[in-house]
């Protein structure tokens, strides 16, 4: 969910560049338009929470509610949903951008869904649905927002682990939902220990709150002084910290 959010921020400014005066709106879980609040290229959110799960009946209804209010003049959905098709086709959107696939039939503008070749970056691919309005991007761009407050937050996080600021700080993320894409435990004990054998930096674990225990339990048979930072952190501030390492 978030990955697919981050990887159509390019095309949206993109999208808020050519058409400057143009009111753009995201719909996006409730979670990650608080991340993005602040977002240059974004001028309003519409919440949907049901991320990758099929939506019920109910959300459905509101999303379409708020959408059939807001007279939109185009839709481009670019990740494939059923819902979104027909709720986008239901509000009487003039023109409907995105992959012919998943009742691709209701969208007025169809391009074929070639990303499971592997040929392009999805940022590409993404660039690919703004090709029916006339806009190529040859050197993708964006800036995650960030505050004062998220500087402070993370300056106050980093000194409580003892991470000094003038020290190289190396991040490490050693998990996945997907556990075929887990590299094993002892191969990322053994790549610490050479980054600490050879580099003169500080290191940190990141990730949620649900693996801050897998965390510990990999920091703990490296016997280095690794800082723990899993579920320490939410997106705004995770994105400072990163801002920071090396």
């Amino acid at each position: 969910m978030l990955g697919d959010t981050l990887l159509n921020l390019p095309a949206l400014d993109a999208l808020k560049s050519a058409y400057p005066e143009n009111h753009i709106t995201f719909v996006c879980h409730p979670l990650l338009a608080e991340f993005l609040e602040g977002y240059p290229a974004i001028d309003r959110f519409l919440p949907f929470e049901a991320g990758r799960r099929k939506a019920g009946f109910s959300e459905c209804r509101t999303l379409f509610t708020q959408i059939k209010r807001g007279n939109f003049d185009l839709a481009i959905v670019s990740n494939s949903r059923k819902d979104f098709h027909l709720i986008t086709r239901l509000a009487n959107i003039p023109r409907r951008i995105g992959y012919g696939r998943k009742w691709g039939i209701l969208l007025t503008d169809r391009l074929d869904d070639k990303k499971f070749l592997g040929e392009k970056h999805e940022i590409e691919s993404n660039f690919e649905l703004l090709t029916p309005l006339g806009i190529r991007v040859s050197e993708p761009s964006f800036e995650l927002p960030s505050s004062i407050q998220d500087h402070h937050e993370t300056e106050r996080l980093l000194a409580g682990e003892r991470l000094s600021a003038g020290i190289p700080l190396i991040l490490l993320h050693p998990f996945s939902s997907d556990l075929r894409k887990c590299w094993a435990t002892e191969n990322f004990v053994s790549l610490i220990k050479k980054i600490k054998e050879n580099a003169k930096a500080n290191m940190a674990v990141i990730g949620s709150e649900e693996e801050r225990g897998h965390a510990g339990e990999l920091i703990a048979k490296t016997r280095l002084g690794i800082a723990n930072l899993s579920g320490k952190t939410n997106l705004r501030t995770l994105c400072s910290v990163i801002r920071k390492s090396v």
